[in-house]
């Protein structure tokens, strides 16, 4: 590509290796209310193309286990 330092297939792992780099964390999730409101982070930062999908699915599957734990201690 003229006038890039980079040729498109490059650019592209550059990109994939940013966004790894800035990935979402999850806070100690502590309640119920953590957990949805954690989920809907994980969510915007899949649409602002911030995270991949493979580790929203992680994230979502940290985010479903952590519910389930704390629905069952609440019981």
């Amino acid at each position: 590509m003229k006038d890039t330092d980079r040729c498109y297939k490059h650019q592209e792992q550059a990109d994939i290796e940013r966004r790894r780099r800035a990935q979402l964390t999850l806070p100690p999730l502590v309640d119920l209310k953590t957990v949805q409101r954690e989920i809907g982070n994980v969510a915007q930062a899949l649409i602002e193309d911030r995270i991949d999908e493979d580790y929203a699915g992680e994230l979502l599957q940290k985010l479903e286990r952590a519910s389930m734990a704390l629905r069952g201690s609440r019981a």
